[in-house]
């Protein structure tokens, strides 16, 4: 008898084994696959996705924006021209999922995403001060991470059930031109910036990450609808915008060097 769960002890034992080695490997494989598309993803980046409208993301640029925000204790108004981001397929990241407990987690690194623009802007605040600043401005953000992790239930209808994200930042650089026609004093400002930047996304990660999930699960799951798994697995595999395809894609070459 002690013989015979011993026997069964061991069965199940290695039994279990196998299991795992293929959970991990079926994990390695999604994982991968995963890595994959969102490689695919950054290699696209520099010509842009037509399927889903939009243009160069590295860099992205933007010929002309105004801009308008009102409140009681501040009014501004104007507009900013030839603004352009670098930097934004600069990045590291690690995709993890684990099949049994159906959970993705994330992590992004981006070395340096920075812009570069010419403002005009009108102020004017609660007791009447008003001023108005124009010319160049620049500003950097170094080492930004993003981590997170979503669950997701493919149980009948596709849902995501949670999403949580937060971001920490390195350094920031503001390099905004006549803040103040005081060199020192428009110095100073902007290393004010730099400070606010610094404090206000690296001291709310928590808040991130509630603001994130309230925002993002109805979001996305008005978005899949009645689809299931194999139809967003189609759907993806399909090529949407150019990110990925199940086919030959065609290597992006930037819109610069289709020039030279």
């Amino acid at each position: 008898m002690k013989f015979l769960l011993v026997l069964l002890a061991c069965v199940a034992l290695a039994s279990s084994y196998e299991f795992r080695e293929r959970q991990d490997a079926y994990e390695r494989s999604v994982s991968s696959q995963v890595t994959e598309y969102i490689e695919g993803i950054r290699k696209q980046m520099p010509c842009g996705f037509p399927g889903l409208g939009l243009g160069p993301l590295s860099p992205a640029h933007l010929t002309h924006r105004e801009i308008a925000l009102n409140s009681d204790a501040l009014a501004l108004a104007g507009e900013v021209d030839d603004f352009i981001l670098y930097g934004l397929d600069d990045f590291d990241f690690v995709i993890k999922v684990n099949v049994v407990f159906s959970r993705i987690t994330f992590n992004f690194h981006w070395h340096k995403v920075y812009f570069d623009t010419q403002y005009k802007m009108d102020m004017s605040t609660g007791n009447r001060v008003k001023m108005g600043r124009n010319g160049g401005a620049k500003l950097a953000i170094e080492d930004l991470k993003v981590v997170g992790s979503a669950k997701y239930s493919i149980i009948g209808k596709l849902r995501l059930k949670e999403f949580k994200v937060s971001a920490t930042i390195g350094d920031v650089n503001s390099e905004i031109e006549n803040l103040s026609k005081i060199k020192i004093v428009n110095k100073k400002l902007n290393e004010i910036i730099e400070e606010w930047i610094l404090l206000a996304v690296n001291e709310n990660t928590s808040e991130m990450e509630e603001l994130s999930n309230n925002f993002v699960v109805p979001f996305v799951n008005n978005q899949i609808g009645d689809a299931t798994l194999a139809d967003l697995i189609a759907m993806i595999a399909g090529g949407g915008g150019d990110g990925g395809s199940g086919g030959e894609q065609e290597e992006c070459v930037p819109p610069a060097l289709r020039e030279l």
